[in-house]
């Protein structure tokens, strides 16, 4: 019976193509190049709209191949979510958190067998993209001068120069890449999604290099690509230029682009269209995202239903605080949340050329931010008098998806997951946890988290990823993510923790089996360490060794602990020494043993019965830090290591927690 019906179908859908004179296609697009595109973003609004606008792209994309097409059938990704953001204008698409579509497309078409298949596609695609870039550069640049050169003494000729370069936009920075071939009428969806891929792969890595045009100019400083934007012909008139327009009180501010950026056209289509009115609000910057756990905290604290004199001093003065932020905000100065931080305050009031009101403000801001302090001392001594400077990028990414996505039904469950995930970062309940969303389409994602919920929101996704693909918890070839995540300084450029989150997940796909998190830390000073970590055991030791330290328990663990364990380990002969110890028993178990013993040390549990805290403590060790299963025989150097890196992350996260962790020792005469 089923291969009546099979028959039947297959008989049906040949004898419509040929009677229609259409040809069958399988096809597959893709946007190039994406990385470079996102990563040479210096402000996360760089980030967010450049990644917005390759969903737009893509959707346009696709929606004019649907409109070409006598039929479209859309594989990967699933559904038709192309046609909500293709209906949309980018200032629409920019206003507020969006589901988004991957930079790859593939699926079926019919188109009739007199029209030219290259042609349609270059003119729906590569055409129709360019159109789009151009769309955005006049939304970017509709005044009568354009952003940020207005308010400066310009010569008749420079005038004339700006006025025509900015009528004219710059070639599109992306192209379209596709490949498109007959499908057989034989064959099924997975053979076809095969020969397809394979096909776009050899595309994609024989790709020309682009000849580069333009002025003799210096590069953008943003980019490092393109050459800078001025209205001369030379080096010499470029400095001139730059130095004329750094004059500009708007520059003084910094609110559009600051004194030491230098960008190129395209950086500042991509930067001034997120300026646009109406939604220059939408976006935050990292400042913002680093302090709002702490600036909820605060608030918290003064909101609790108390009538004391002290709760009364802390509402008034955060009132006058974030009343005086605000009023900073409106007068247009860079990233206006970087003030809740005191070395801000102190770099701003001493910036030369600012308007006399704006210095005024801040003078105010730095009293108000004595009169804060002195309350919270006060109220909350082992809260920190400011936000951590710290903040995460996360990206995540199911492994092996390419292949695995040519399984029945593994489309749907990408397009699941990826909306399960999207909702419950902007409307559900992880949404109050200050996380901006970048991209979020299928089985990957690029999301910006304060450093406090880090680990919390990968470990919450990754077990999202389970539930959708993994159900039954007993496959034999399970389906698993990799995550990346890049701890980095607020004030660094955002192109930078991109990319060192992307080497973390890289690294964290390196292992056998994937399945992991990679973790970089970028401190301030520019030095770095990484761990990577299993989603199970050493995950979840990071996360629960950070809460007994900085959260109340009954038994509460030292801040000095990671620091002695790191200690206690750097004294051992590595596994790579020959004789080698570590084959040992007796050695293993005695460096357990002291490892268990640094612990109980370091362990406060005064508020449990004497006679249970030995047994509490033996539990934390056991089921809180995995101590057993800390170290093994096998170990070779890298596992070695992989515990000190891992102790000093713990070490790390601990300093930039909302709270300070107490030191705390147990004299030997009082362990029990």
């Amino acid at each position: 019976m089923l291969i009546i019906k099979f028959f039947s179908l297959h008989f049906w859908k040949t004898l419509f193509l040929r009677r229609n004179k259409v040809n069958r296609y399988i096809f597959s697009i893709g946007l190039i190049p994406v990385q470079s595109f996102i990563s040479e973003a210096r402000r996360l609004r760089d980030l967010k709209a450049g990644s917005a606008m390759l969903s737009w792209f893509m959707a346009r994309g696709l929606a004019r191949l649907e409109k070409a097409a006598r039929e479209f059938n859309l594989i990967i990704p699933h559904g038709n979510a192309f046609q909500e953001l293709a209906d949309l204008k980018i200032i629409e698409v920019l206003s507020k958190p969006r589901y988004s579509l991957p930079n790859r497309a593939s699926g079926y078409l019919t188109l009739p067998q007199k029209i030219n298949v290259e042609e349609t596609f270059i003119k729906v695609l590569q055409n129709g993209l360019q159109d789009d870039w151009e769309q955005i550069f006049k939304t970017a640049f509709n005044g009568s001068r354009p952003h940020p050169f207005v308010g400066i003494q310009l010569t008749q000729e420079e005038e004339s120069q700006l006025q025509n370069d900015f009528s004219i936009p710059p070639t599109c920075p992306l192209k379209f890449i596709w490949v498109v071939r007959l499908a057989e009428e034989d064959t099924d969806l997975s053979i076809d999604l095969q020969r397809i891929d394979r096909l776009y792969e050899a595309v994609k890595t024989a790709r020309p290099i682009p000849e580069r045009t333009g002025k003799p100019l210096y590069t953008c400083s943003q980019c490092g690509v393109r050459e800078e934007y001025a209205p001369v012909h030379s080096f010499d008139e470029a400095i001139a230029w730059w130095n004329k327009v750094r004059q500009s009180i708007h520059f003084q501010k910094g609110y559009r682009v600051k004194t030491g950026e230098n960008l190129c056209k395209v950086c500042l289509t991509k930067r001034l269209v997120s300026y646009q009115e109406g939604i220059e609000h939408a976006f935050k910057s990292t400042s913002a995202i680093a302090a709002s756990t702490w600036v909820i905290e605060v608030t918290h604290l003064a909101q609790q239903h108390n009538s004391s004199i002290l709760q009364t001093s802390l509402q008034t003065s955060l009132r006058s605080y974030q009343d005086l932020l605000n009023q900073i905000a409106e007068k247009e100065i860079d990233d206006p949340e970087g003030l809740y931080y005191n070395d801000d305050l102190r770099q701003w009031i001493r910036r030369p050329n600012l308007p006399e009101d704006v210095r005024n403000l801040l003078g105010n801001l730095i009293n108000a931010r004595r009169t804060l302090n002195d309350a919270l001392e006060k109220v909350a001594q082992e809260l920190r008098t400011e936000p951590s400077d710290y903040l995460a990028t996360l990206v995540f990414d199911g492994d092996d998806m390419g292949k695995r996505s040519r399984e029945e039904g593994v489309p749907q469950k990408m397009d699941e997951f990826g909306r399960t995930v999207f909702q419950l970062l902007t409307e559900g309940e992880l949404s109050d946890k200050g996380v901006e969303v970048v991209y979020i389409g299928g089985d990957e994602g690029l999301l910006l988290v304060p450093i406090q919920y880090a680990l919390e929101i990968a470990t919450l996704i990754r077990k999202k990823f389970d539930k959708v693909f993994n159900p039954d918890g007993d496959s034999p070839n399970p389906f698993t993510l990799s995550a990346g995540l890049c701890f980095f300084n607020r004030q660094r450029p955002m192109g930078s923790a991109i990319q060192m989150a992307h080497a973390a997940i890289e690294k964290a796909k390196s292992f056998p089996g994937k399945d992991r998190l990679g973790i970089i830390v970028q401190t301030a000073s520019g030095n770095e360490f990484q761990c990577i970590l299993d989603w199970k055991i050493s995950l979840d030791r990071v996360r629960r060794a950070v809460a007994l330290i900085c959260e109340s328990h009954t038994v509460q663990l030292s801040s000095g602990w990671p620091y002695e364990m790191e200690g206690f380990l750097q004294t051992l002969p590595p596994p790579s020494i020959t004789p080698n110890p570590w084959g040992l028993d007796d050695f293993v178990n005695g460096v357990i043993a002291e490892m268990k013993r640094i612990t109980f040390r370091k362990l406060n549990a005064n508020n449990i019965p004497r006679e249970r805290r030995n047994e509490e403590k033996e539990q934390v060790w056991k089921d809180k830090l995995h101590g057993d299963q800390w170290i093994s025989g096998s170990m070779d150097e890298e596992e070695f290591n992989a515990i000190t890196h891992e102790l000093h992350l713990i070490s790390f996260l601990v300093r930039e927690q909302l709270y300070r962790g107490v030191e705390i020792t147990i004299k030997e005469g009082e362990l029990i």
